[in-house]
C-alpha cells in the first residue's frame, strides 16, 4: 500500500524591485534583500530576468500577494505570538507594480512560464534557463550550476509563448 499527496507548488513571497510590472509566468531574478516584514525572514527583492543563463534566477511569477494587517484577536496560523486570519491573506491576478509583493513559484509543477524558442526549439523534459528576452526562459545548452529554472512540461517549436514547467531550481 502506498500513500501520499500533492498539494501543488511552493511559493515564496518577494518584493518587486523592478521599474516594470511583473506578470504571471515571468522569470525573475534576485537583486537583493529588504528588511523582514514579519519575524526574521528577509524579504527577497526581485526583477524580471533579462540576461541569458542568470545565476540569480529565483523562480516564476504566480501572482500579486496582498496581506492585511494582523488583528489583535485574529484566528489562524500563529507567527511570533500573533495570529493571522486566513481571510486576511489574498492574492490577485493583476500586474504587480514596483514595490508590491509577488508570489514566486520556487518548486513544483506550475501552469505557466514565459518561454522564447528563438534560441532553440523547446521539447518536454528540456532544462530551462533565463533568456535575454525579459521575463522569458529558453532551452538550456550546457547549463552551469545555479542557472536552471526547471524542466519544460510542454514544447514550443518557434517564437515566444507560455508552457507548463516543473520548477526545479539547480
Amino acid at each position: 500500500m502506498a500513500g501520499g499527496s500533492k498539494a501543488g507548488y511552493v511559493v515564496d513571497v518577494a518584493l518587486n524591485d523592478d521599474a516594470l510590472p511583473l506578470e504571471l509566468g515571468d522569470v525573475v531574478v534576485i537583486v537583493g534583500v529588504a528588511e523582514p516584514v514579519l519575524g526574521e525572514i528577509p524579504m527577497i527583492r526581485v526583477k524580471k530576468a533579462d540576461a541569458a543563463n542568470s545565476t540569480g534566477v529565483m523562480g516564476v511569477v504566480d501572482r500579486k500577494f496582498v496581506a492585511a494587517e494582523v488583528g489583535a484577536q485574529g484566528i489562524g496560523v500563529e507567527t511570533d505570538g500573533h495570529f493571522v486570519d486566513p481571510g486576511e491573506i489574498s492574492v490577485a491576478d493583476a500586474g504587480i507594480a514596483s514595490g508590491e509583493y509577488v508570489g514566486v513559484v520556487t518548486l513544483g509543477a506550475f501552469k505557466a512560464i514565459k518561454v522564447d524558442a528563438s534560441y532553440g526549439p523547446i521539447q518536454p523534459g528540456d532544462l530551462l534557463v533565463s533568456s535575454p528576452n525579459p521575463g522569458c526562459a529558453m532551452k538550456a545548452v550546457e547549463p552551469k550550476i545555479g542557472t536552471v529554472i526547471g524542466k519544460a512540461l510542454a514544447g514550443l517549436d518557434a517564437g515566444t509563448g507560455v508552457i507548463a514547467v516543473l520548477i526545479t531550481l539547480q
